[in-house]
């Protein structure tokens, strides 16, 4: 199981928004026992991370170019 974290923001963790379907950065929260949307397998075959909780979540490198 992995916490990823950003690289420039080590207290900001990749989080599972539920209610926006959605992925984004969220305080870690390393003090709870139980946080499903902050908890995640790398998936080595496919090279992404999805959810511990829904292993159909999953998220992947984009590849387009910025769009800003």
């Amino acid at each position: 199981m992995q916490k990823p974290r950003h690289a420039a923001e080590g207290k900001r963790c990749l989080d599972y928004f539920v209610s926006h379907e959605s992925f984004g950065l969220w305080l870690c929260r390393d003090l709870q026992d139980v946080n499903s949307q902050q908890q995640f397998l790398f998936d080595e075959e496919n090279e992404r991370f999805c959810m511990i909780s829904d292993p159909s979540r999953c998220l992947e490198e984009a590849t387009s170019p910025m769009l800003y």
